[in-house]
Order: C-alpha cells, then structure tokens, then sequence
C-alpha cells in the first residue's frame, strides 16, 4: 500500500476506490496514506517556494 501511495504512475482516486474492494485494513490504508502523501506535499511546497523566488 505504501509503495502505491509513493509510486507517481497510479492516482490516489484509484488507491481510494480499490482499497475497499481489495479489503485493505483500515488502520493499514490510514497509515500508509499519511505517510505516502507526506514525499508529494514535501516536493509540491519547494516546488513553490522556488517559483516564489524566480
């Protein structure tokens, strides 16, 4: 789950609807989202930090 939430190629929309039919575990899809999203939003506000300052 956790390689899926890091990996850009599959959209989070898909993780969200599939979770469920695959039955993942709620505290499993809980963590594992939390911690996956954490690499994006970290690149996402340097991202803009450097367009900030061009």
């Amino acid at each position: 789950m956790l390689f899926l939430r890091l990996t850009p190629t599959l959209p989070n929309t898909f993780i969200n609807l599939a979770s469920p039919i695959v039955d993942a575990p709620y505290h499993i899809f809980f963590l594992t989202t939390i911690i996956g999203l954490i690499p994006a939003g970290y690149v996402t506000i340097k991202a803009r930090l450097a367009f900030g300052e061009l």
